[in-house]
Parts: C-alpha cells; sequence; structure tokens
C-alpha cells in the first residue's frame, strides 16, 4: 500500500463528484473519497505494525492498541448516530 497512489484516485473521485450529472452519483463519489482519504492511513498502520511486531514487539502492540481505539471509536460513532 503505497500512499502516493491515493492522491490521483482522490483527484479522479472528486472531479467525478463536482462534475456527475447525477446528485447519487456525486455523493456515491464523495463518499468514496472519504472512505479512501480515512482507510489509507489505517491501513498503513496496519502494515507497519504487522512489520513491526517481528523486529519490535513494543512499536507493533502500540499501533495495534492504536488500531483498536480508532476501531472502537469508529463503531461507538456508528451507534450513536
Amino acid at each position: 500500500m503505497v500512499l502516493n497512489r491515493e492522491i490521483p484516485i482522490v483527484m479522479v473521485l472528486g472531479v467525478i463528484a463536482w462534475l456527475a450529472p447525477s446528485p447519487r452519483v456525486s455523493v456515491w463519489a464523495g463518499w468514496a473519497m472519504v472512505a479512501v482519504l480515512i482507510l489509507t492511513p489505517i491501513g498503513r498502520i496496519g502494515w507497519l505494525a504487522s512489520r513491526w511486531i517481528r523486529f519490535d514487539r513494543r512499536y507493533g502492540w502500540v499501533a495495534w492498541g492504536l488500531l483498536t481505539a480508532v476501531g472502537v471509536v469508529a463503531v461507538l460513532a456508528a451507534l450513536l448516530r
């Protein structure tokens, strides 16, 4: 997962959201753009955590703890919405 690949994807989705003739397509592209912007760094942390756990478990456990906290907050936000 390379962070530099998200930039063109987000730009294309942004242009689609801006220029789409259908409101449904525009909303879908906007949500997809936000999902890419949020999930890419979280995926990167997961990838680093799996690598760190092999070499220095402290960093790996901190990363997994961070991912767990993000997951709990996301679930709470969805439930309390």
